[in-house]
């Protein structure tokens, strides 16, 4: 028979005072009231990372060499419904994108005379369309660059032989590019210039060709589309990471036309501010309009605004008015 028999003694569970259970609940809630007023009343550290306040760091201003505050200046040239660009950071370096058409030459040279520039460093043949590439030689021969690019259907189209005569006569060496993760260019110390589009694929369009470019400055960037159509849109979002996509300001892609900004891509751009590029007898798409302005972005046209100054400080893009 087992040793260990039922002992009512041992088992017997003590009696608590009838008082004990409400003094006890009354001061756990006490000093749960205590813990949150010292919360509430405890200043806050904003580099602590507590709950509601970011432990990101915040963006700031770009600085130049000088440890001055820098900036990239750009400016969306009116030409109707063509296509000039030019941009200038505060460290003197200089970028001419496309230059409108042969009969935009003047108004383009009036522009850029007006800015102050004196030759560019690189210049961009976006496409194989005269509203875009017309203009360069006339704009070459008063203000040269150290360098032309373009893709290689541009270079072999017929649209291209006044500009390669042009760079030929001007001794403006010439180089094609091409898209991929790695196509970083050499510009401005302060910024990221990189070619997003197009990539070594085949392409139906030959809008789809066109060169795009994405331009970083500090926290803000520039997306410039030139003619580029919502194939390549896809292509280049499935190709690159949205970082490398996502812009404040967006050169609306083939002059705000319903085949190009698809919704995907304007959702991963996240345009603050879109220009189109457009004249009066090639107004965008109502649609686009649409899609730009639910994102939240201002919408500017070229046609109703004439050029359109844009300028960036690392952390906000601001129109000039």
């Amino acid at each position: 028979m087992s040793s260990d028999s039922f002992d009512p003694e041992e088992k017997k569970r003590p009696v608590l005072p009838s008082w004990f259970l409400p003094v006890l609940v009354a001061l756990l809630l006490a000093g749960s009231v205590l813990l949150l007023v010292i919360h509430y009343l405890s200043p806050s550290d904003p580099a602590s990372g507590h709950a509601g306040q970011s432990s990101l760091p915040s963006a700031t201003p770009v600085l130049g060499a000088d440890g001055n505050p820098a900036h990239l200046d750009v400016w969306f040239v009116d030409v109707g419904n063509g296509n000039c660009t030019v941009l200038r950071c505060s460290d003197g370096k200089t970028l001419l994108v496309d230059a409108g058409s042969a009969d935009d030459a003047d108004g383009v040279l009036a522009a850029i005379r007006e800015v102050g520039i004196e030759r560019f460093d690189l210049v961009f043949a976006t496409t194989a369309d005269k509203r875009h590439i017309g203009g360069l030689p006339a704009v070459l021969s008063e203000y040269p660059a150290d360098l032309c690019l373009m893709t290689a259907e541009c270079m072999a189209s017929p649209e291209a032989v006044p500009l390669l005569s042009a760079l030929d006569t001007l001794d403006i060496p010439v180089s094609t590019v091409r898209a991929s993760f790695t196509s970083v260019l050499p510009w401005s110390d302060l910024t990221e210039l990189r070619i997003v589009s197009p990539f070594d694929a085949a392409y139906a369009d030959e809008n789809d060709l066109s060169i795009m470019l994405h331009i970083s400055f500090g926290s803000t960037a520039v997306l410039l589309a030139s003619d580029a159509q919502k194939p390549a849109e896809r292509l280049a979002v499935k190709a690159l990471p949205n970082s490398m996509l996502k812009a404040d300001v967006l050169q609306v892609g083939n002059h705000g036309d319903a085949d190009a900004s698809g919704a995907k891509f304007l959702a991963t751009v996240k345009p603050k501010i879109a220009v189109i590029s457009c004249g009066k007898n090639n107004m965008p798409a109502d649609s686009v309009i649409r899609d730009l302005t639910s994102l939240g972005a201002e919408v500017i046209l070229t046609e109703d605004a004439g050029t359109v100054h844009i300028t960036l400080d690392g952390v906000f893009a601001a129109v000039i008015k």
